[in-house]
């Protein structure tokens, strides 16, 4: 947490000094630098003056859940090009399964998606090319998941990322005994 805190503080720091205040609370002027936005409920100074010694843990817990949840939204925006403000407005209806298009909303968040992008990341999971219609269906149903549960963690189409996630190191080399 204090990594991720350090470089929202860098960064926030950065924008005020460029004289660019007004962008401090907005998300995308950290996504552009790789940094994860933390919204002021989660940064340490609100939470030493608004919490309370019986709270402390849940809501530090918060934090961390809060940084979690900006990491799944990120992956799934890059992985599939898709409109993060629709994205997030519509997670924030708390929607079912029967009312997931409701006014078209579902309909229109996938017409956001970067169909390039999107057949990109579908590809590389697969390891092969897909039509059209099938990578349709699996951003259909895989946006469908992601809002109905939520939020999750998306599988990463890149190897590295992958060991990483798993905990393994590949440093690609071997001992001259082929270990």
């Amino acid at each position: 947490m204090t990594v991720v805190a350090n470089k929202f503080e860098e960064r926030r720091e950065e924008l005020i000094a460029d004289v660019k205040e007004t962008y401090v609370e907005l998300m995308e002027f950290y996504d552009i630098q790789n940094v994860s936005y933390l919204p002021e409920f989660t940064h340490w100074n609100f939470i030493i003056q608004h919490a309370k010694p019986e709270d402390v843990a849940i809501t530090i817990d918060s934090v961390f859940i809060q940084v979690e949840k900006n990491k799944e939204i990120a992956s799934i925006v890059e992985y599939l090009g898709v409109d993060k403000e629709k994205l997030l407005a519509l997670m924030s209806t708390r929607v079912l399964e029967a009312n997931l298009n409701d006014y078209g909303r579902f309909d229109d968040l996938k017409n956001s998606i970067d169909p390039r992008i999107a057949k990109g990341y579908f590809e590389a999971l697969e390891g092969k090319p897909l039509p059209r219609f099938q990578v349709n269906m699996k951003v259909d149903e895989l946006l469908r998941k992601f809002i109905l549960e939520d939020g999750f963690e998306l599988e990463s189409p890149y190897p590295e990322e992958k060991k990483v996630a798993e905990g393994q190191k590949d440093f690609g080399t071997k001992s001259e005994d082929g270990k």
